[in-house]
């Protein structure tokens, strides 16, 4: 496997230092400051949101800082767990954390890895929050899984949602970290309180009759590991796709940052990963989820488009839709102030009395 490029500095910490897996600790982290999250009654292209009813006054970001991690004292640095215990290899996926407080949960999507959530890392651990970010199994150091189904993956989630000494969880799945986050809500919706779904669908590749259409999956798959079998890097790919997936709008360090995440993936997972993408339907549990649930879909998204993630929307007892303006697939990358506002806004929110027949 080449190696590892470094991350660019989006994914760094402020100013501090990052504790990897073996506890040792690298130099210092520079990052440019972030601006503060803009107003959403601000003129940055706004947000269009249904069944939401009334919305807050502006939203403002408090100061970045560097939060103290929940895992120990590291003084507001980050850790990393790469699922090693005693040097034997443990099933538990790697992640990193940041933070204390609620815990909050990011599942990435196919082509990422827990460094694309990390604006919303940082974000969420100067609010009073455990940030958590994992990588999927086969991405960065955790373990692969067989079979490769999301009924595994779904485990997986829990697994570290044991380890992590929590009850329930806030969960955000992006792309297929959405379905990630659907299938366990499906499966422990008791292990979850709040949802948040981004640029995610519901099902993938099935007919109007619900069915799947094994042709369309197998076109599907060969065409997105063509340039693989052609001889392209996964970086090579990074640059070409990458590009085609985001808005006009497009921060260009976030585009940085999902490029770097693309071209770490392992090819032979990101293989797996459109096997299992292509099987995924859980649109009969949309109606069974029951807690409160903030679904964001980029205006230019053509993977999960904002007319698919509003039917899911509607389809759900506590669910809210919102359309991001001027962003693609990779919102949280994209625009990360204004997602950030969003999820801020969201998990500001009291949590209702639970619905009958919710656990």
């Amino acid at each position: 496997m080449p190696p590892r490029r470094a991350a660019p500095s989006k994914a760094c910490l402020l100013g501090g230092q990052r504790t990897t897996h073996s506890g040792k600790r690298g130099g210092p982290i520079e990052m440019p400051p972030r601006r503060a999250a803009p107003s959403k009654a601000g003129p940055l292209g706004g947000q269009r949101t249904t069944r939401s009813g009334k919305r807050g006054g502006p939203v403002e970001m408090p100061p970045r800082r560097a939060a103290p991690s929940k895992a120990g004292p590291l003084g507001g640095q980050r850790t990393t767990r790469s699922g090693k215990r005693g040097g034997l290899m443990n099933t538990l996926p790697a992640f990193t954390t940041l933070g204390s407080g609620p815990t909050v949960l990011m599942l990435h999507g196919i082509g990422g890895g827990h460094t694309a959530f990390a604006p919303q890392v940082e974000t969420l651990a100067s609010a009073g929050y455990r940030a958590v970010s994992w990588d999927m199994p086969g991405y960065g150091r955790s373990a692969p899984i067989e079979p490769y189904t999301f009924k595994g993956l779904a485990q997986r989630a829990l697994d570290l949602i044991d380890a992590l000494q929590c009850d329930s969880v806030t969960l955000v799945g992006h792309s297929m970290g959405g379905m990630v986050a659907q299938e366990l809500m499906a499966r422990r919706p008791d292990r979850i309180n709040r949802l948040v779904l981004c640029g995610t669908s519901a099902a993938f590749g099935k007919r109007t009759d619900g069915r799947l259409d094994a042709g369309w999956a197998d076109q599907f798959v060969s065409q997105r590991t063509a340039p693989l079998d052609a001889g392209q890097t996964m970086e090579q790919m990074a640059q070409k796709l990458i590009p085609q997936m985001v808005g006009p709008g497009a921060l260009p360090e976030g585009l940085r940052l999902a490029e770097f995440c693309m071209a770490n993936v392992p090819p032979s997972t990101y293989r797996r990963a459109l096997q299992a993408l292509v099987t995924f339907d859980r649109q009969q549990a949309l109606a069974d989820i029951r807690v409160p649930t903030l679904l964001i879909a980029g205006e230019f998204d053509r993977n999960a488009s904002p007319s698919v993630m509003r039917h899911m929307a509607e389809a759900m007892p506590r669910a809210r839709f919102v359309e991001l303006l001027g962003a693609g697939h990779l919102m949280n990358l994209e625009a990360p102030d204004r997602f950030d506002a969003l999820l801020l806004d969201f998990l500001a929110e009291p949590l209702p009395e639970p619905l009958p027949g919710a656990h």
